[in-house]
């Protein structure tokens, strides 16, 4: 099986079975391929917003640290092989290739024996699973894809440590529709005797995740808002305090990270009790850290910023990123979001600041027209102009725009990672 017939393959599985929650399929693949999760070094992360960059911020401390780590991202935004990752290197299209040749029959077995038909997701997690224990990483970083407790990574049975970030509204008609439901689907991922930490939350979450813990006797560690300070906020350089660690530099924009490498710092304090990680190895590593597509400025002039803002808690925390760089500036939005992803909420928090909104459409079953996303934006903002090419959006946006005006993109995770201008970034 060559790389475009096993994306042929994954692609068939997505469109005729899509997402189902549930741990028996994966369990039955893993074990006629030797349980390959079992033999893995595993950090565990859920959360609504803030996983993919906390797990960015420990792939950059760990790798200062001398340290080979695998990660396993969902979701991506540029490409298929983004999601299996050695030191932020993508699995190569040979390796997925062989990767598929080897468990395509066995899937297939299984399904004809009537064992069960494993989703998309759930081979690409066994894929990874095998994949990193072949190359012998030391750490796998291996982020949740829906939830948690259900979700096909949750196999794994004694994880070094869970984290969870931050957790709001969301997927409410898979994982529930309160904060408490949801937080509990989360915390789905705490195992028996394995310590958990906990990112900045609201109080209904923090009992949820302290009821888990103390019911699996799991260690709970939080992250303690009133000793993080903000020293410096900027776009590209931010400084931060927590706990033992002072003027910590990141190099993520967006008021939102500094909570997330607080979580980061939180489970790196945890983990240098067990490894040598050394606070220099931390420094470098947070402020080497990037993450593509989160508050990332991708132009200077006019500032183009790509931000995956694509739910309602995302949407404030772009709000008060936008309040603390870009007052008295016009802004520009190109906006594209899914139909399940409250494209309501997260129009009214952000459209009131834009002076010009470029809607565009997105794909596949759960898609939203550019011209329904636009006629919500007109309760917010005259000028809205839906558009069918994201590419056309940002021509048009730059073309219009002084130099200096800012430019957001942001929205669904799915179109953002192939829009950039390449004129003078």
């Amino acid at each position: 099986m060559n790389y475009q017939q096993a994306m042929e393959y994954i692609s068939n599985l997505e469109l005729n079975k899509g997402s189902v929650l549930g741990l028996e399929p994966i369990r039955n693949l893993l074990k006629r391929l030797g349980n390959p999760q079992d033999e893995l070094s595993v950090i565990h992360i859920a959360g609504t917003n803030g996983k993919g960059s906390t797990q960015a911020f420990l792939l950059g401390v760990l790798k200062e640290a001398g340290y080979q780590v695998g990660s396993y991202i969902s979701p991506t935004i540029f490409q298929y092989r983004e999601r299996i990752q050695i030191g932020g290197t993508y699995i190569s299209e040979e390796e997925i290739s062989a990767l598929f040749t080897r468990i395509v029959p066995i899937v297939e077995e299984m399904k004809a024996n009537g064992e069960g038909s494993p989703t998309a997701f759930e081979i690409e997690t066994a894929i990874s699973f095998l994949y990193f224990k072949e190359k012998k990483v030391d750490f796998v970083l291996l982020e949740t894809g829906l939830g948690g407790r259900e979700d096909a990574t949750n196999v794994v049975l004694k994880p070094i440590c869970s984290v969870i970030t931050n957790v709001s509204m969301d997927h409410m008609g898979i994982l529930g529709n309160t904060l408490e439901e949801i937080a509990r689907e989360k915390a789905g991922i705490i195992k028996e005797g394995c310590p958990i930490i906990l990112g900045i939350n609201e109080e209904r979450v923090v009992k949820v995740v302290s009821q888990v813990a103390k019911e699996k006797q799991a260690p709970l560690y939080f992250v303690k808002k009133e000793l993080l300070t903000l020293k410096q906020s900027g776009i590209t350089k931010q400084t931060l305090s927590y706990k033992e660690y002072e003027e910590i530099d990141i190099s993520l924009g967006g008021n939102y990270q500094i909570d997330n490498a607080a979580t980061a710092l939180e489970v790196l304090s945890y983990l240098k009790t067990r490894y040598p990680i050394t606070e220099p190895n931390i420094r470098a590593g947070m402020s080497k850290t990037k993450w593509q597509g989160r508050f990332e400025v991708i132009k200077e002039r006019p500032l183009v910023i790509r931000d995956g803002a694509h739910n309602e808690a995302a949407a404030r925390a772009l709000e008060e990123s936008i309040k603390e760089h870009f007052t008295n500036k016009k802004i520009t939005y190109i906006m594209g979001m899914l139909r399940d992803k409250e494209f309501e909420k997260v129009t009214a928090i952000t459209a009131p600041y834009a002076s010009r909104i470029y809607t565009i459409s997105t794909q596949g079953k759960r898609g939203l027209e550019a011209k329904v996303l636009a006629k919500e934006a007109k309760q917010y903002c005259e000028n809205v102009i839906p558009l069918a090419s994201p590419k056309k959006a940002l021509e048009e946006a730059i073309h219009s725009c002084e130099l200096e005006e800012v430019i957001i993109i942001f929205g669904s995770l799915s179109y953002i990672g192939n829009l950039e201008d390449r004129s003078g970034i």
